[in-house]
Order: structure tokens, then C-alpha cells, then sequence
């Protein structure tokens, strides 16, 4: 089982300051349990990503002329279980006990 917090202090996204492109502290967590069977042949793996949903400035643009904005926010609470089968040869020793 893997936990990652990933913390940002306060972020400005433009050379200016505009006060509508600071990102304040915030902080990221995310996780990742795999389950790996023991023949080492079938991972199977559920991860969740931004888990408090955090929601945070991660890009943005002003035009301050124009009084013009524009930001990009943060990726939602997210999750999946992908899985994995590995595909490898069978030694010798494996293929008897098989019968093969």
C-alpha cells in the first residue's frame, strides 16, 4: 500500500499578482493498494487520486490589460482498479509439475 501527500505552498500564476491567479497552501493526498498473487503472475491494483477533492488554481493566464483571467483548475477525486496480468515463460521445472 502506497499514501503520497504532496503539499504547495502559496503559488503565483502570473508575474503581476493578479489576486485572481494566487494559489493558496493546499495539500494532495493519494493512495495505491496492489495485490499481487503469488505466483507473481496477476497484479491487481486500486489507486484513488486528489482524495479530499481539493479543488485549486493549477495554471492560469491574465491579461491585465484587457482585464481579462483565465484559470485552470484541478482534476476532481478520482479512482480506478486497473489490473495487470504478466505473460512470462514457465521454467522447466514449472512445465513438468504442469504436465505440460
Amino acid at each position: 500500500m502506497e499514501v503520497d501527500d504532496s503539499y504547495k505552498s502559496t503559488i503565483y500564476h502570473s508575474i503581476q499578482n493578479f489576486p485572481t491567479l494566487i494559489t493558496n497552501p493546499y495539500s494532495v493526498v493519494n493512495t495505491r493498494f496492489t495485490y499481487t498473487t503469488s505466483s507473481g503472475l496477476i497484479d491487481v491494483a486500486v489507486f484513488g487520486t486528489n482524495l479530499t477533492n481539493k479543488i485549486y488554481l493549477t495554471n492560469g493566464i491574465g491579461i491585465g490589460s484587457l482585464g481579462y483571467d483565465e484559470g485552470y483548475y484541478s482534476r476532481p477525486a478520482s479512482g480506478a482498479s486497473p489490473s495487470r496480468s504478466a505473460s512470462r515463460q514457465r521454467t522447466d521445472g514449472e512445465r513438468r509439475a504442469a504436465g505440460v
